[in-house]
């Protein structure tokens, strides 16, 4: 397939084109070019401008979106907001009008407000995708609202599907949580529910994502299927949410988010799954 990869410059962008050219023709699409050699062709264009979107997108099979900015910080919330939901919807429009049947775009998890709310409310865990949303901050709403313009297109346009993909703190390995909660805080382990995902998680879904069997909208979470904590999920449920109940058994250090659906659409098994993991952060 020849798949663009729009925001290909930026972190999670390289991974994934990294990860896909070996199977795959690879267009990638940034403002910034300086990350041009990792593709086999390059499109400088900015996707807040919906011409130069349209442009940038001809002669592709699938879109995989990952431009914008991930998270609020240190960005003022409103610039956070504007670029996701300028691009997305964009990118979602002109694939329309292209005739491109598949787009696979990063979400996050706190779609539903997670890591940036004030003090996140949960109805029950783990985690499901009917859990509803009380997004507060201007990176979180872009999120949810990237998710409603793709079930605005796909269901005016009958031809394209579209995989929005949750993904929650990609990391290389759980040792670099470590990083994370000096930097922002163990409000960051809490508030997101203790997950994380790995780089390989990240590029094995969106690979998946890619030509996997989907009419219309899907939303998949990609969570590790272990937190990244060193203690068992229920002492840290009673701990910091002790009045959401269990919809579900918990054992050990099961993640707080059901990813059952992603692995019956997808085929797909976290990576670190069945592999004991060191560095585990301790709250």
């Amino acid at each position: 397939m020849k798949i663009a990869v729009a925001g290909a410059g930026g972190g999670v962008g390289k991974i994934v084109t990294h990860a896909l050219k070996r199977s795959h023709q690879i267009r990638g699409i940034d403002r910034d070019p300086s990350a041009e050699g990792i593709a086999h062709e390059w499109v400088t264009a900015d996707l807040s401008a919906h011409d130069q979107t349209l442009e940038a997108l001809k002669g592709v099979d699938v879109v995989v979106n990952l431009a914008g900015l991930n998270g609020p910080i240190p960005l003022p919330e409103w610039e956070a907001h504007n670029t996701n939901v300028v691009i997305s919807y964009n990118v979602l429009s002109a694939a329309a009008e292209l005739g491109i049947r598949r787009v696979v775009q990063a979400s996050s998890v706190n779609a539903i407000g997670l890591a940036w709310s004030r003090s996140p409310q949960f109805d029950y865990f783990p985690v499901d995708l009917k859990h509803r949303s009380r997004t507060e901050d201007g990176y979180s709403l872009s999120k949810f609202i990237q998710e409603l313009q793709a079930d605005s297109v796909t269901r005016r346009h009958d031809g394209l599907s579209v995989v929005s993909l949750r993904l929650h703190a990609v990391l290389k390995d759980v040792t670099q949580a470590q990083i994370a909660l000096e930097h922002l805080g163990p409000s960051w382990a809490i508030n997101g529910l203790f997950g994380y995902c790995t780089e390989g998680s990240v590029a094995d879904a969106v690979e998946r994502a890619c030509s996997a069997s989907i009419i219309g909208h899907e939303i998949l979470w990609i969570v590790e299927s272990e937190t990244l904590v060193d203690e068992d999920s229920r002492t840290l449920a009673a701990r910091y949410y002790p009045d959401v109940p269990f919809a579900a058994s918990m054992t050990g250090r099961s993640s707080f988010f059901d990813t059952s659906r992603t692995r019956e659409v997808l085929g797909w098994t976290p990576s670190t799954e069945g592999t004991p993991q060191p560095g585990l952060i301790t709250l």
